[in-house]
């Protein structure tokens, strides 16, 4: 469940590192060029953003490496309640078993708190779960909102919203759909490029991107 990182660029970082005396840190943890460095790098990595639940979860795991239940549990607790908001706007099949994995996150905490569960991997199966179905729900959230308005600016960052989180999801897949999903992805980047550059993008491209990225969600969950 650690934070991950991707070459695939959603942005270009440039850095003039004669401007700096020592060296600072990106929002990606990684550092910049040292100050003796006198060209311009451009450093193209991308970080997923993790949703508020995810990020309990996140500690969750740790704390339940480090034997402390209690705090385990307690950081379960929390991302439950994070994602009981994250999933309110889920419908149907996806609400039903978003639902499901409340009630299973719920009774792991229990478990977790009394010092019932011995393997990490059953705390994380129900994570990467939760993670499939907040990254759907973003989806459908945002693909009903006008999708070319004045301001093309506001397309972009509800498209790069749902996009981070698809990528997420399909950085972890281990099934064979994982190439499918990186394939969207591909075809996510193209649509985001074409954004940030101001550029008109066609309804229907970005729709088709919507509900076959819901479609591959939806087995996966």
């Amino acid at each position: 469940m650690k934070k991950a990182l991707f070459t695939t660029a959603i942005a270009s970082l440039l850095v003039l590192a004669g401007c700096q005396k020592t060296e600072e840190k990106n929002t990606s943890g990684e550092t910049t060029v040292p100050s003796d460095s006198t060209e311009e790098v451009e450093i193209t990595t991308i970080e997923v953003e993790e949703s508020a639940s995810d990020v309990h979860f996140i500690e969750a795991v740790n704390s339940f490496k480090e034997k402390h239940n209690e705090a385990s549990a307690e950081h379960i607790e929390k991302g439950i309640e994070s994602y009981k908001k994250e999933t309110a706007h889920a419908t149907g099949n996806v609400k039903t078993k978003a639902e499901a994995n409340i009630s299973a996150l719920q009774a792991l905490a229990e478990k977790v708190e009394k010092g019932e569960v011995k393997d990490v991997t059953e705390l994380e199966k129900e994570f990467e779960k939760s993670e499939q179905i907040v990254a759907h729900t973003i989806v459908y959230s945002v693909e009903d909102i006008e999708v070319v308005p004045d301001s093309i600016s506001k397309s972009e960052l509800y498209f790069s919203k749902a996009l981070t989180h698809f990528k997420a999801v399909v950085h972890k897949d281990k099934t064979k759909a994982k190439k499918e999903g990186e394939e969207l992805v591909a075809e996510g980047d193209k649509i985001e490029a074409k954004l940030k550059n101001k550029e008109q993008v066609a309804e229907k491209d970005i729709k088709d991107f919507y509900a076959k990225s819901k479609k591959w969600l939806e087995a996966r969950i």
